[in-house]
């Protein structure tokens, strides 16, 4: 018999239940907020592939974008009035992605873009420019995007580039043919397409085993020209 008590009770248990799955989906879905920058009590993050921002006290986010691809790596220009990030798009025909370069008003507004490619995030040269990397080597704009030069000139391509605390070096990674392939072991049949694999570490996501290795690097400044 259904009574006033226990549709009562029935319909706290129900409540309880669809509070704690919006609360498990609310969390679940914290979990995409990722790169965060801050400037004086700005913060903003990528999330879902698009930009918020947010008081560093906290409350509610705010959505600054809403375009294609995927948005992240954003940072404050120097004097805090813009924010430069990288847009993520993809071919699907040719099965391949390019990052590009815009920046927004703080406040939110029009994208303006670059016209710049490169990946991850741009950064503040020593020099008071942005630095960015971009075709495997290390370059330099005004941050309007205007005047790119390239600063770097590595035989290899160049990845992850930081500079040090007093501006004079530059730290990076670079990789290094440390393995042996079937080339190496078989200069004679350049012409085969068979590949030489004994253990399980034969592929990292798309890319196949190689013999080449990631290694960290440090330059001096004086020499990046």
């Amino acid at each position: 018999i259904l009574t006033m008590k226990n549709l009562f009770l029935v319909l706290s248990i129900g409540f309880s239940l669809v509070a704690s799955r919006f609360a498990n989906a609310q969390n679940d879905t914290a979990r995409l907020m990722r790169f965060p920058t801050i400037h004086d009590n700005t913060v903003v993050f990528s999330y879902a592939g698009d930009l918020y921002s947010v008081n560093k006290n906290g409350g509610y986010a705010v959505k600054l974008t809403n375009d294609v691809g995927y948005e992240m790596f954003a940072r404050f220009s120097p004097d805090g009035k813009n924010i430069i990030y990288s847009v993520r798009t993809y071919d699907m025909d040719a099965n391949k992605g390019t990052s590009n370069f815009f920046s927004l008003p703080v406040g939110g507004g029009t994208p303006v873009a670059l016209n710049l490619t490169g990946i991850d995030g741009v950064m503040k040269s020593p020099d008071g420019k942005m630095a960015y990397m971009s075709k495997g080597q290390l370059w330099e704009a005004n941050w309007d995007g205007s005047s790119p030069v390239q600063i770097s000139h590595t035989d290899n391509d160049m990845s992850v580039c930081k500079f040090s605390p007093d501006g004079k070096h530059v730290l990076f990674c670079m990789e290094v043919h440390t393995g042996k392939t079937k080339e190496d072991f078989y200069p004679a049949l350049s012409k085969s397409t068979a590949r030489i694999y004994d253990d399980l570490m034969y592929r990292h996501w798309t890319d196949w085993e190689d013999g080449n290795y990631s290694h960290v690097f440090v330059a001096d400044r004086s020499e990046e020209r």
